[in-house]
Parts: C-alpha cells; structure tokens; sequence
C-alpha cells in the first residue's frame, strides 16, 4: 500500500515489487487472511439482518477455514445454556486453525458495536485492496 501511495514504507520491507508480492502471498496464505476477512465480513453482514432486541448473549462462532460463522442469541434467562454452549463450541474449535469461539454479554447489537467498534469494520475495501495487492 505504502507503495501504491508513494509514502514511505515499513522498515525492512522488501523494496522491489515482486519480492514483496511474493512475502505478502505468503504470509496470506499462512494466516489465512482473506478467509478470516471474508468471515469477519460475513459476521458484520449477519448481525445487521439480526437485531436481536431480546438476546443479551451472543456466541459468535469464526471458521475462517470454511468461510462459516455462526451467531447464536441468547436471552438473558439462558445464561447457563450460553456458557455450556460457549464452552462446547470452544473444545470443537480448539484443534481447527484460525477458529475462535466467542460469547458476548451486551443489550443488544447495537450496544456490542457501540463497544466493539472496531469488531465490525466493513472489510470489503481492505479485501479489495490486499487482492489488488496480490495481483
């Protein structure tokens, strides 16, 4: 990026193009990331459709691997089951690389973006960008 925009770039970032394109690929593909982006992406997308005004508890469930995320509401009378449902998703997702388990206590959805905002940054730009990037 800091090429695209002729500023100035990283220390010991590679300073031919090709030689960074291909470190970008690679730590890419080793992280995953524009599978966890387009699941963080698709999570954003789900909680806009699900207002959720009588679920207190959120478990939110990441499989970047498999583009899958799960958003499971909760009343606040069903903390119990929420916790054992958080702790099961938790042991399943433990050996599969990149997944996170995550349970949430908030109002309402609105409230988790008001106090997570950074949880729910559209990433389509920053997808397009990293691809142009790869390119």
């Amino acid at each position: 990026m800091a090429m695209r925009e002729r500023t100035t770039a990283v220390d010991d970032t590679p300073s031919s193009a090709e030689e960074l394109r291909a470190q970008l690929r690679a730590i890419a593909h080793e992280l995953n990331v524009l599978g966890k982006l387009a699941s963080y992406h698709v999570a954003l997308e789900m909680t806009n459709e699900a207002p959720g005004a009588k679920s207190n508890y959120f478990l939110v469930e990441l499989q970047p691997s498999e583009h899958r995320v799960a958003v499971t509401k909760f009343a606040r009378r069903e903390v119990e089951r929420a916790t054992e449902e958080y702790l099961r998703s938790e042991k399943a997702l433990a050996g599969v690389a990149g997944s996170q388990a995550v349970l949430v206590s908030v109002e309402s959805i609105e409230a988790l973006k008001r106090a997570f905002p950074n949880y729910f940054v559209d990433t389509r730009r920053f997808i397009e960008a990293v691809n142009f990037a790869l390119r």
